[in-house]
């Protein structure tokens, strides 16, 4: 993949879905690590918009404002939390993709012959 791409992942970079289109048809395994990871990082960011929404949001500084930059920060945490790791969610996706992908094969001659 192409490390500029990555090292300059932030939330609303929409060249790098365009990056990953292209690095799919060369090297799907690859691919598949990045879509995980991204599953991950919206996945993540659902969980801090849940807790952001938890807490109490009355006070001095409630505003418009403060709630989309807040939106924009926790968008930007869980991509950073993602690309570093994040809780494993990504490593699970792919290893269960790639199980597919290498099972999809065999199912394709199955019903080929039923």
């Amino acid at each position: 993949m192409n490390s500029e791409i990555n090292s300059l992942s932030s939330y609303h970079d929409i060249a790098r879905l365009g990056q990953l289109r292209m690095d799919a048809a060369n090297n799907p395994d690859a691919s598949v690590q990045e879509v995980a990871r991204q599953f991950e990082s919206i996945f993540l960011n659902l969980m801090l918009q849940g807790a952001r929404e938890a807490m109490s949001q009355e006070g001095i500084f409630s505003s418009p404002q403060l709630k989309t930059y807040q939106q924009m920060f926790d968008q930007q945490v869980a991509m950073d939390l993602a690309d570093s790791g994040g809780i494993g969610l990504a490593k699970i996706i792919a290893r269960q993709l790639q199980h597919t992908e290498q099972q999809a094969p065999l199912i394709r001659e199955e019903q080929n012959r039923g």
